[in-house]
């Protein structure tokens, strides 16, 4: 959002012999050529009873400094707005005094807290430019009750001619001797805080109740409390962490103890890039509480009452503060802090149990106040729930609107699936809980296909009340990220090979020898994919009795296409060498448009079937206890077709028993390796993977559907009638052979298949 800069008010400098004030009033007559300053009435010094408002625009005293053409100083003069006469200052210098028709640069620094003649000695303006100042209390500032807070604001400004109109964002020298004294002639100066201000606002939510009790305090932690007294350089902010404070004069309760807002003052500060723990500035307090917590199981309700219950704030959340900009930042609390003052909840995100913040700065002018529009959060997650009323917070200058634009979710092929015309369907919805800020209720369905659905939503102000977005009217675009229990994610392999094969072997095998013939597979893939040669990665096969019998080739697949009938299928290669061969480059054959995707699934919840839990790896395979059969990776990739192990007689020709098979493909999965590309093209290498357990498996075929009846999320993957699991062999009962459980014990063929997983976090 823009930030303005909020104007305090306007200084003019009268040159001539006689003049009406601001008022309306006649000024004293004081001699020709006098130069007096006119200020709003509101900028002169503050009662001892004055509120903090009117503190904030009150003024003690001016520091007036004339610099010639050559940036020498002319004339410094420091004048006390106690000695205003009906809304006039006066200079002791008269226009007379000042060198005719030279031209000066004129810049005033009110309420400085350092001495008048540390002024006169800025005798060059880079001086007065790099002039520091400092307080300790910047935070209390106007708080009577403390000695040595200081009791206005640090500002200043360069005054320019009058007749200009508005503010120019160059000023120039002004000529204040023209030779005629009797010649009027106005200039200006606004003056501009040199502090930022802060306004934290505190809700309750549903579960607490907020308690004010001589325990609740605050204190500001990394606060800047250096500046420059003019706005010219930047600087190098010094920080310190104050007392706690418990003030009345900036720390305001609703009377029924429904929020509370600390206001605090603070001078420029930039840590972009810094560590936060050492340079970021943030709120800590303390807000003792009442919460109220109900047990999900028996529906009873339990009261627990907290003294201390400390949070903390980050306070911008562009990590800059800016010189006279108000920083407006608000929370609501609905659990616990910590009891700690060390070690504070930190108000970020909703997995400390509290709300994030809104932090911007709030656009200031007009008469018709304030005009804006924001939420905590870009995007957020629902995780297995249908209704999130808590994540969502909005703060807005008028009633909102919300209308969902665009709902999606992406397929097995990596396929955006718009389902915007059907969010009615899912029960998709958000509406604002209260009228100008508070929550943001989101309902919809829990994804049933397995796949995280993606729901745009845009918050907008309907200046025009047709329930449509037009130009000119503030809005915040949010993404909701919805997850089901299981969800899958998918990402497209490019090669595979085995780790095993290598080109240093005058026999290169995959596991042991068996004769002197040998079938050998292999592949080499440079940057483009474009090159094979045997003598880079070799790969070998398993073979029995000199047979030519193989039961996996490497392959290569090309980048997925983006439309059609084959959208986000690749075209797949296998290479491989036939018996003896001494070709110098590996066979090619076409496989096809093929779906070679791996596919990620996240399990979040143990079930009655399974429990969810890393499986445990033993002798570089995974364990074959029962135990282990029954857990479930709650993050584990699933191979694509590149890791495609040929059934039926090949391996029935490699292999003599069960024992054997399930040695082949444990090592083939121990050695298995298969490589993707990130968003660069640059080569991502998996080559962690192992034997899936029994109930992994089962959850692949669950989720895959049938060859005849697609999934959302998930390819159908699995056709062989048995798949080889840690613990041995696991039945698929969406074989394509269409071999029934009934007939398993009697079975003799040889459809037997490994696809291998791995453990992804």
């Amino acid at each position: 959002m823009k930030k303005l800069r909020y104007i305090i008010y306007t200084i003019t400098l009268l040159l001539g012999i006689g003049c009406s004030s601001d008022f309306g009033q006649p000024v004293e007559q004081l001699g020709a050529g006098r130069i007096a300053l006119q200020i709003d009435s509101k900028a002169l010094v503050a009662s001892r009873a004055i509120a903090s408002n009117d503190v904030e625009a009150a003024m003690s005293h001016i520091d007036v400094l004339f610099y010639d053409e050559s940036g020498t100083l002319f004339h410094h003069e420091r004048v006390a707005a106690t000695t205003a006469y009906q809304g006039s200052i006066y200079l002791a210098k008269s226009r007379e005094n000042f060198g005719v028709g030279v031209a000066y640069n004129v810049y005033f620094v009110a309420n400085s807290t350092l001495d008048a003649e540390v002024f006169a000695q800025c005798q060059r303006e880079d001086d007065l430019f790099k002039l520091p100042e400092e307080n300790e209390l910047i935070h209390m500032t106007g708080q009577q009750d403390v000695s040595a807070a200081p009791q206005y604001f640090l500002m200043d400004g360069q005054a320019y001619l009058a007749s200009l109109g508005e503010e120019p964002e160059v000023k120039s020298a002004i000529v204040i001797n023209s030779g005629n004294v009797t010649e009027d002639i106005s200039i200006k100066c606004i003056l501009r805080r040199a502090a930022a201000k802060v306004v934290v606002t505190l809700n309750k939510g549903g579960n607490v109740t907020f308690s004010n009790t001589p325990q609740a305090g605050y204190y500001f932690r990394n606060m800047p409390y250096n500046t420059l007294v003019m706005d010219r350089y930047t600087h190098d902010a010094q920080l310190i962490t104050p007392q706690k404070s418990v003030s009345s004069q900036f720390c305001y309760w609703e009377p029924d103890n429904s929020k509370v807002t600390v206001v605090g003052y603070m001078y420029s500060h930039n840590h972009k890039g810094q560590s936060f723990f050492e340079h970021g500035t943030s709120l800590i307090i303390n807000i003792p509480l009442t919460y109220t917590s109900i047990d999900p199981n028996t529906g009873v309700e339990s009261v627990h009452n907290f003294e201390n219950s400390y949070y903390q704030l980050q306070l911008s959340k562009d990590e800059v503060f800016e010189r006279n900009h108000v920083y407006y930042v608000s929370a609501t609390i609905n659990a616990p802090g910590a009891e700690e003052i060390s070690t504070p909840a930190i108000i970020e995100q909703t997995e400390y149990s509290v709300r994030e913040w809104v932090s911007e700065s709030i656009d200031v002018g007009g008469e018709a106040g304030p005009r804006y529009l924001k939420v905590n959060r870009e995007q957020f997650e629902m995780r297995n729930i249908a209704v999130d009323s808590s994540s969502l917070v909005f703060a807005s200058s008028s009633p909102v609107t919300i209308s969902i634009t665009n709902v999606y979710y992406i397929d097995k092929f990596g396929q955006e699936q718009n389902i915007t015309s059907s969010a009615d369907d899912y029960n998709i919805s958000a509406t604002p809980l209260e009228e100008f800020a508070g929550n943001i209720e989101v309902r919809s369905n829990v994804p049933t296909n397995n796949t995280i659905r993606y729901i745009e939503m845009r918050i907008f102000q309907d200046d025009n009340n047709n329930g449509v977005h037009d130009t000119g009217e503030l809005y915040e675009d949010v993404l909701v990220l919805q997850y089901p229990v299981i969800y899958i994610t998918n990402i497209v392999g490019w090669y595979s090979y085995r780790d095993d094969f290598k080109s240093s072997d005058s026999k290169p095998t995959t596991f042991k020898y068996r004769g002197d013939n040998i079938t050998r597979v292999g592949l080499d893939v440079d940057n483009t994919g474009s090159n094979w040669n045997p003598n880079y990665v070799w790969t070998g096969d398993y073979v029995y009795n000199n047979s030519s019998a193989y039961f996996w080739r490497s392959k290569v697949a090309d980048d997925p296409v983006t439309s059609g009938s084959n959208a986000g299928k690749s075209y797949l290669y296998y290479y491989s060498w036939g018996n003896n061969s001494s070709a110098t480059e590996a066979s090619k054959t076409d496989y096809g448009y093929q779906n070679c995707r791996m596919y990620h699934v996240r399990v979040t919840a143990t079930s009655a079937d399974y429990v969810v839990g890393r499986p445990r790896i033993t002798d570089n395979v995974t364990d074959p206890g029962e135990d282990n059969a029954k857990l479930v990776s709650p993050s584990f990739m699933i191979a694509s077709r590149l890791g495609f192990v040929t059934t039926g007689s090949n391996i029935g020709a490699v292999v003599k028993n069960n024992e054997e098979r399930h040695t082949v493909f444990a090592d083939h999965c121990r050695e298995y390796v298969e490589v993707c590309k990130d968003s660069n093209g640059n080569p991502i290498v998996y080559d962690d993977w192992r034997l899936p357990t029994d109930a992994e498996l089962n959850i692949i075929m669950d989720l895959q559907g049938t060859s005849s009846q697609n999934a959302d999320a998930i390819d159908y993957l699995l056709n062989a009638v048995f798949y080889e699991s840690a613990s041995g062999r696991t039945f698929n009962t969406k074989n394509d052979d269409d071999i029934e459980q009934s007939e398993v014990a009697g079975y003799s063929g040889t459809s037997y298949s490994v696809r291998c997983v791995r453990d992804a976090y």
